[in-house]
């Protein structure tokens, strides 16, 4: 649910070990999707309700069989395809240093450590 997203840490750490992501915009994933690193679920605009959830729920299902499953099995495939890989090294590529704990801690110490010492 939009805004009530945890911390993300498993979904981070899923990109480095050749996960990809699929997940509504919130947290570290509105800042890290970049189109076609992973999917992004669409937001319903109603902030409460069973009636955001399906709607949701309908586009993670749109997802799941338009592109998600067609792109892992292909056509008569039994794993993943070669464009699957492809868009796991892209997500490499684009979300590798974003989500590491290096980037993390200079931004600590940037943004927020050396301007409160000051």
């Amino acid at each position: 649910i939009r805004l009530r997203e945890a911390c993300g840490t498993s979904g981070e750490k899923a990109v480095l070990n050749g996960g990809l992501n699929l997940s509504i915009l919130d947290g570290w994933w509105a800042e890290g999707f970049n189109g076609s690193n992973g999917w992004a679920i669409m937001s319903s605009g109603m902030e409460t309700g069973a009636e955001r959830d399906l709607e949701e729920a309908a586009h993670l299902h749109e997802l799941l069989k338009d592109e998600v499953v067609p792109l892992f099995y292909g056509f008569g495939t039994t794993g993943p395809t070669t464009e699957w890989f492809d868009k796991v090294r892209h997500a490499w590529q684009t979300m590798g240093s974003f989500v590491s704990s290096a980037r993390m801690l200079r931004e600590y110490d940037e943004l927020l450590y050396k301007p409160a010492a000051r």
